[in-house]
């Protein structure tokens, strides 16, 4: 399994994309996971993360305490490509 490096004085942003025939198998789950405990881990106070879903997979993410946007407290999340 991969190591995950995260500093304070260096944002990361990583990338999972879990194959349809590997559907079950708690592979996503897992690559979520790794990660989240190294953020959690070595994360500043107040640091926050970031994570934009695959439209329809929100739900994949609120065991790990995402939560969908827009909500009561929080306006929707934005992107904005590099071109």
């Amino acid at each position: 399994m991969p190591e995950f490096s995260v500093s304070e004085h260096s944002p990361a942003a990583v990338e999972f994309v879990s194959l349809r025939e590997n559907c079950g198998q708690s592979i996503a789950r897992t690559l979520i996971k790794l990660p989240m405990d190294q953020i959690y881990s070595t994360a500043p106070d107040g640091a926050m993360i970031g994570l934009t879903a695959a439209k329809g997979k929100e739900k994949l993410y609120s065991p790990f305490g995402f939560e969908s946007r827009p909500n009561g407290e929080q306006g929707a999340g934005m992107t904005k490509p590099i071109v």
